[in-house]
Parts: C-alpha cells; sequence; structure tokens
C-alpha cells in the first residue's frame, strides 16, 4: 500500500469515528518498514501506534503502523515505521477529514467571512470562527477558490479542541442534495494537489 515517494496520510487517533489525517511522503519503504516524512506542524506522537492511510489500487486504504524511531530533518518530522496490519478498505460510514491548516484556506460561515478552514471531508468540514457557533445550528456556507465556488449550508455537529490550541466547530453537510458536497468534493481535489506540489517541492 506504501510505495516509495507516494503520498500518505497519517492519524494518531486510532479509536475516533472521524480521524484529522495529515499529508506526508513516503520516502522509502519495503514490505515490512517505511520512512514517512511529515511537516513538524502536524501534532505526531513520537512513540506508539498510528494508521496510514493512502490511495492503493484505485481505493483508500488505512494500515496500522508502529512508529520505530523518529527524527527531525530539513525542518520537518522523519518518522520511521514498522507495518503492524494488512492494509484494510476505508469504510464509507467513516467521516475521513484531512488537515488543510497549512493552506491558510478561508470560507464564509453566516455573517462571518474569512473563516480559516481546519479540515474538509465528504461528509463535512472543520473551520475556526470568530464568534461561537450553536451545536444543532444551520449555517450558510460559501467560498471560491481557485475558480472552484461552493455555497450550501452545514449542521453545527460539535465545537472541538484543535491541536493548534484553537477552538474548532465541526460542520456536516447533512443533506445527501446539499450543493456543498459536489463542492467540497472538488475543493478536496484541490487540496490534494496543492499538497503533492508542496510535498514534491519538499
Amino acid at each position: 500500500m506504501l510505495n516509495a515517494n507516494g503520498l500518505c496520510f497519517v492519524s494518531n487517533s486510532s479509536d475516533s469515528d472521524q480521524p484529522i489525517l495529515y499529508p506526508g511522503k513516503v520516502t522509502d519503504a519495503d514490505s515490512f518498514f517505511a520512512e514517512l516524512r511529515f511537516d513538524t506542524a502536524a501534532p505526531l506522537p513520537k512513540t506508539g501506534n498510528v494508521i496510514v492511510f493512502a490511495d492503493w489500487r484505485g481505493k483508500f486504504y488505512r494500515q496500522n503502523c508502529k512508529i520505530v524511531s523518529t527524527k527531525s530533518a530539513n525542518g520537518r518530522v522523519v518518522i520511521n515505521a514498522e507495518r503492524v496490519s494488512e492494509p484494510v478498505p476505508v469504510e464509507t460510514s467513516v467521516d475521513v477529514r484531512i488537515n488543510v491548516e497549512a493552506l491558510n484556506i478561508t470560507l464564509s460561515v453566516g455573517k462571518q467571512i474569512n473563516c480559516p478552514l481546519f479540515d474538509l471531508g465528504e461528509e463535512g468540514l472543520t473551520v475556526i470562527a470568530q464568534s461561537p457557533l450553536k451545536k444543532g445550528e444551520k449555517v450558510d456556507v460559501n467560498f471560491t477558490i481557485d475558480s472552484i465556488y461552493g455555497a450550501g449550508y452545514a449542521v453545527v455537529d460539535n465545537e472541538i479542541k484543535l491541536p493548534n490550541g484553537k477552538t474548532g466547530y465541526s460542520l456536516t453537510f447533512g443533506d445527501k442534495k446539499n450543493p456543498l458536497r459536489k463542492s467540497s468534493e472538488a475543493l478536496a481535489n484541490v487540496v490534494q494537489r496543492r499538497q503533492l506540489r508542496t510535498l514534491a517541492a519538499a
């Protein structure tokens, strides 16, 4: 599943039904071990287990890995990990969110503009709002990013403490016919391309 020079994502939330994934690059890999490079801003553990996600044979898979060692290299964190399970497909019921904090994307939530986008997934997103949002509140969401225009609504699902110390609000799209779903999917593709360019340049 993990191939050298491929893009991967890692989560340290082994028991979460809404894991936040941090993008990285596989710099080396064999049948038993993999070397993964991540931005130092990602709150990754130095020991213990992590879950690594990657596209494999046209599908999104996850694999449990054990951290063997960590080191700093050129301003980034490099993790050597041992594969401790076989890769399995990610269940469609799991709301996987990809961390996009480093890309400095903002959107409008209700009457609040320029709200930083923290993570993005098929079922929703997490934003950092200037004013508190109430759980269960229905808010309009708007964004224009790289010629992608998104407009629709989302429901405030939860208030969460983010790894960067700020307070975020998890929003879900709800209705399958919500037009924000397609726009969010298109935005996710743009985000992944940006991350690939950034990792390749590094």
